[in-house]
C-alpha cells in the first residue's frame, strides 16, 4: 500500500453532513453498471437541501465485495463498506472549484443555489481494504455545497497525491463528465 492511500478521516461524509445539519439522506439520481450518481442532502424545513453531488464510477466489478449490490440499490458506500468490515481508504487525485452559472442546471437546484455558485470539487480514488486484499472499489469525483464544505475545507482535510493528480485537461473532462452526468 502507497503512503497517499489515508483511512478515512475519523468521520464519513454522511456523518459530517448530519452532524453539520442534523439531518441525512441519500438520493440516487441515476445509476447503471458503471456510474451512480447520488445527492447526500440534509432536510431543512421539510426541504432537503444537496449537501454534497456525487458522481461514481465503479472499478471492475469483478473484484467488487459482497456489499456491492447493497451500495448499488443506493445505500451509503462508505457507512455500508464499514458495516461490511472493510477499511475505506482515498486517494485524492485533485482538488479545486467548478462553477455553475446556469440556475436550472441540476446541482444548483439540489443545492438550492442562487447562480453563479462556486463550488468546491474533490475527486479521488476510493479503495478499501479487508483482511489485507485491497480492492480498488471506484473514482469519486464531489461537488460540495459553499455551506458545507469550501475548497480550502477540503484541502485540509485532504492530501493530494501528487503521483496520482490527474493534469489540467483531465480535469476538464472530469468537470464537463460530472456537469453532463448532473
Amino acid at each position: 500500500m502507497q503512503s497517499a492511500l489515508v483511512t478515512e478521516p475519523e468521520h464519513l461524509n454522511s456523518e459530517k453532513i448530519e452532524a453539520k445539519y442534523g439531518s441525512y439522506h441519500i438520493d440516487v439520481i441515476a445509476s447503471d453498471g458503471r456510474t451512480r450518481q447520488s445527492a447526500l442532502s440534509s432536510e431543512s424545513n421539510g426541504t432537503r437541501v444537496c449537501r454534497t453531488f456525487a458522481l461514481t464510477q465503479f472499478s471492475d466489478e469483478g473484484d467488487a465485495p459482497s456489499a456491492h449490490g447493497t451500495i448499488r440499490g443506493g445505500a451509503s458506500i462508505g457507512a455500508t463498506l464499514q458495516r461490511d468490515g472493510w477499511s475505506i481508504l482515498k486517494s485524492t487525485i485533485h482538488v479545486g472549484h467548478i462553477t455553475i452559472t446556469d440556475r436550472q442546471h441540476t446541482v444548483a437546484q439540489l443545492m438550492h443555489l442562487q447562480t453563479p455558485a462556486k463550488l468546491a470539487l474533490h475527486i479521488y480514488k476510493l479503495s478499501i481494504e479487508k483482511d489485507g486484499d485491497v480492492v480498488d472499489y471506484a473514482t469519486i469525483s464531489e461537488i460540495h455545497h459553499p455551506d458545507y464544505l469550501t475548497e480550502d475545507d477540503v484541502r485540509a482535510l485532504f492530501s493530494l497525491d501528487t503521483a496520482k493528480s490527474v493534469k489540467p485537461p483531465q480535469v476538464d473532462e472530469l468537470i464537463s463528465i460530472i456537469l453532463d452526468a448532473a
